[in-house]
């Protein structure tokens, strides 16, 4: 050993200063950092999973009328209705447009709660208050919108949620909190050409098929991405929206060759997405709904009754007052004195010749109900809510609009799961029912403000949800693990089951439960111990008396073989016979460097 490494071993530890124990010491503790440490245990994670999730999708047509699906080509629709539930009797929102049905569907609830009477709106009870002349203030729907949305509760209890619309206003489904996994709107490309926006007769046909279809592309992509996570027990809301029957029936007519053909070629985009389904093995697990958010109705671009001011109608003169086209045949007028100038307005719009109907916020002679009578009691809406005669329009040069009562009747189709196969749906099921109906399926609790209900007459089999626990998740062998399921029922129907099942992870089932379910709710307990080390997919599975699947849980369990570990004796000598070595050669290296110190001096 040089000099030098001798000097650093003084530096570094006043290697002369130990002495001899001290040395050994020393080399004792870097004997210990030489042994490596001995793992005790391997633990392992991947094993196959089995089918356990659930997909609920809408896909809204938007303004797609029921009057025309009886003259045009739908062999999607049909073939849904064939092997699912279907009405022409359903009801969506007043006023009938787009935004306000969709935050009613998303809610469940009527605008008298969600406060969304439109796209933009105007607070009635500040526009009271504000002097005469004064322009009234209007606040956007997200700024209005009080309920929580399916979406938001899907999210809060682990559900992927994806959202795929033409429309960017439609993020109102996403809540306050426009939270989501997936949130797609059309590109800019799909609604403006060359200058030409979706409303001109000027825009191609041929981007108006396209718009739907980039739709469906997304929408079989997102299902395509998930497949395999619902497949292995995750949920999923899909809600869709297809732009492009609207924008053609308000550019055309709901009559055109041009509505119909799109109308179909929407068909077959429903279509394409049904086929994916099916495709990749999920339509046991799914719950579609397919419908219009609002109608259209034939109106004439000469019938105009504002045709230069959008805002304020000329025959209410002397009245300060604020309107708002709500779809273009319905219209929210606020009053800026309503005790003074209500009966007034509603004499005057009746003497016009033009008025369909008239709701009024306030009770009052000649009017055809109340805002109350048609959900829309909310600060938000006018203090009166007016309908044009058929073919009569507000503002804007259509040929198609929509917003009042006669185009709030829609369609409904309704596939999937346990849905009765060629069920028509009796009475008027509105669109506020659809979040109630998919939160009960997906297991989830509905949006808290939802005045809409499950729509159980649909279905063959019961709602239900089912959870499953296990303690503990990690064992040694032989230990005794309990497993714990918990399910609620909507009704109990005779033949129901709970089955528990634990697979290894080579799929093969070692242990299964049978436990006949004999009420609406319940928790069964079982123990299970095992001596085969390894990693355990346990699954609980609600079904009814056919087999069919109700809902279902999984959870895991590790089981390991614990040994005390065998010390490394050879290492252990091997490090001790080096340790004394080195350290014998150090401390005769020491003297030897403290004799020739000493000569020197």
């Amino acid at each position: 050993m040089s000099k030098n490494l001798l000097s650093y071993f003084n530096i570094v530890c006043r290697w002369r200063d130990f002495g001899v124990k001290g040395k050994f010491l020393v080399l004792a503790f870097f004997m210990i950092l030489v042994i490596s440490v001995i793992p005790t245990r391997f633990v392992s994670t991947n094993f196959s999973e089995t089918p356990l999730g659930k997909l609920a999708i809408v896909i809204v047509i938007d303004g797609a009328d029921y009057r025309v699906l009886e003259e045009v080509d739908t062999p999607n629709l049909d073939y849904l209705a064939s092997i699912g539930a279907f009405t022409n009797s359903a009801l969506t929102t007043l006023p009938s447009a787009t935004t306000v049905a969709h935050a009613s569907l998303a809610c469940g609830a009527f605008p008298n709660v969600t406060r969304v009477a439109h796209t933009y709106v105007v607070n009635a009870s500040e526009y009271h208050e504000e002097p005469l002349g004064t322009e009234a203030t209007t606040y956007g729907y997200l700024e209005v919108l009080n309920a929580t949305t399916i979406t938001e509760v899907a999210k809060e209890n682990g559900i992927k949620v994806a959202v795929i619309v033409g429309k960017s206003k439609l993020n109102v489904m996403l809540g306050k909190s426009q939270a989501a996994d997936i949130f797609e709107t059309l590109p800019g490309t799909y609604t403006y050409s060359e200058g030409k926006n979706v409303y001109s007769s000027d825009f191609p046909m041929s981007l108006r098929y396209e718009q739907d279809e980039w739709i469906a592309n997304r929408t079989i992509s997102v299902i395509e991405m998930y497949s395999e996570s619902i497949y292995k027990g995750q949920k999923m809301l899909i809600l869709v929206n297809m732009p492009s029957v609207d924008w053609t029936g308000h550019t055309y007519g709901r009559n055109s060759t041009q509505y119909k053909s799109i109308l179909e070629n929407a068909d077959a985009q429903v279509g394409r997405i049904v086929d994916k389904i099916e495709e990749l093995g999920l339509w046991s697990n799914t719950l579609l709904f397919v419908l219009p958010d609002h109608g259209q109705e034939v109106v004439d671009p000469n019938k105009r009754v504002l045709p230069t001011d959008p805002h304020h109608w000329g025959v209410l003169t002397g009245i300060d007052h604020y309107l708002i086209d709500a779809g273009g045949v319905a219209a929210h007028i606020y009053l800026r004195n309503p005790e003074k100038d209500l009966q007034k307005a509603i004499n005057y719009l009746w003497s016009s010749g033009k008025v369909y109907a008239i709701y009024s916020r306030y009770s009052a002679e000649n009017i055809n109900g109340t805002l109350e009578d048609i959900g829309l009691n909310t600060e938000y809406a006018g203090d009166l809510f007016v309908e044009l005669k058929p073919g009569y329009q507000f503002y804007y040069e259509n040929l198609g609009a929509h917003g009042a009562s006669y185009t709030q009747r829609i369609f409904m189709c309704v596939a999937g799961w346990t849905v009765k196969q060629g069920y028509e749906i009796s009475g008027t099921p509105s669109i506020v029912d659809i979040a109630p109906t998919i939160s009960a399926f997906l297991g989830i609790p509905s949006p808290p403000q939802a005045q809409g209900t499950p729509m159980v007459s649909l279905f063959s089999s019961p709602f239900g949800s089912v959870s499953v626990s296990v303690n503990p998740q990690i064992a040694n062998v032989g230990t005794k693990i309990s497993i714990n399921a918990t399910y609620s029922l909507s009704e109990i129907q005779q033949g129901m089951n709970l089955k528990i099942i634990i697979e290894d992870e080579n799929d093969t089932e070692v242990y299964e439960n049978i436990t006949e379910v004999s009420s609406e709710q319940g928790k069964i307990t079982i123990e299970w111990t095992t001596n085969i080390p390894g990693s355990y997919r346990v699954i609980a599975i609600l079904v009814d008396s056919e087999g069919v699947v109700i809902d279902a849980a999984r959870s895991s369990v590790l089981i390991v073989k614990v040994e005390e570990a065998k010390l490394p004796w050879a290492r252990i000598y091997a490090a001790g016979v080096i340790t004394v070595v080195l350290g014998v050669i150090a401390i005769l290296l020491s003297f030897k460097f403290k004799e020739k110190t000493e000569v020197k001096g």
